[in-house]
């Protein structure tokens, strides 16, 4: 079985194809085929056992995310996890706040469990019933969604009224944010 970071590399390259090189959407890649080549030497380097080697491979990809490779979630994870990067919930918190705030799912769905148990973050039931009520929304896949709905219940059971209210307003109001806005 393939180790999910080469998954997650194959997944991205998927991603990128359709885009001509210097010709993505308004928050889309603007160099995919530099990405791909990041990726690849990342990938490579993953395998490793050499902790130079999964330094250098977490560089170019925090690099790709940073320069707009849609990434973030996949970062996310792997300081989250620990797989095969040191685990760091303040940079998996990070990189998921991007992902989030882009309007990705995941990334919502992880930064709703992160501010619900406090990892990385601050506990703040406000901001994990805001993620996870965007997440319960985005998510297509029914096993995540269950994820999402089994945490956001958690977190209902102990927020106050007024923490409803703000949620209210939050999610009224909220709109995903440009890469280019988050990344600066």
């Amino acid at each position: 079985m393939k180790p999910v970071w080469t998954v997650a590399f194959a997944m991205f390259s998927l991603l990128t194809t359709p885009f001509g090189a210097g010709q993505a959407g308004e928050d889309g890649p603007e160099n995919p085929a530099g990405y791909q080549i990041k990726f690849t030497e990342a990938l490579t380097l993953l395998e490793s056992d050499r902790i130079e080697d999964i330094d250098r491979a977490l560089g170019l990809l925090e690099r790709a995310a940073r320069e707009g490779a849609p990434i973030h979630v996949i970062l996310g994870d792997l300081y989250s996890r620990g797989t095969r990067a040191p685990r760091d919930f303040q940079k998996a918190a990070r990189w998921y706040l991007i992902a989030a705030e882009s309007g990705d799912g995941i990334g919502q769905l992880e930064m709703g469990k992160l501010y619900l148990d406090g990892r990385g973050v601050a506990i703040n039931l406000v901001m994990s019933i805001l993620y996870l009520e965007l997440a319960r929304g985005r998510i297509r896949d029914a096993g995540l969604k269950r994820e999402a709905e089994k945490h956001l219940a958690r977190a209902k059971r102990h927020a106050s009224l007024e923490d409803w209210r703000e949620v209210k307003k939050r999610l009224d109001t909220w709109r995903p944010k440009p890469l280019s806005e988050l990344l600066n």
